[in-house]
């Protein structure tokens, strides 16, 4: 698919009104799975990068869930996803 694509469509759908959090709620996850097809990791937003460090950890992509735990400031997971690469 063309994920550069959709993520920049997930990054102009986010409204920011209150009115409509379901909406953003569903922009956020599309730009978090669009992100990590594409490798773009360049959202400030620490949970974002949390959240997508976790789903390549349990694939087993554990250098990748490392690099993302360590910009997420989360270092004991960062450690552990470190640790399994030489195990």
């Amino acid at each position: 698919g063309d994920y550069a694509g959709a993520l920049v469509n997930y990054e102009k759908g986010i409204t920011n009104d209150p009115k409509t959090t379901a909406h953003d709620d569903l922009c956020v996850a599309g730009m978090a799975r669009a992100s990590l097809y594409t490798g773009d990791m360049r959202s400030p937003d620490k949970q974002l990068k949390k959240d997508c460090a976790t789903i390549l950890d349990n694939l087993k992509l554990f250098n990748e869930a490392g690099a993302l735990y360590e910009q997420a400031e989360c270092w004991e997971e960062a450690a552990t996803a470190f640790i399994k690469i030489k195990n």
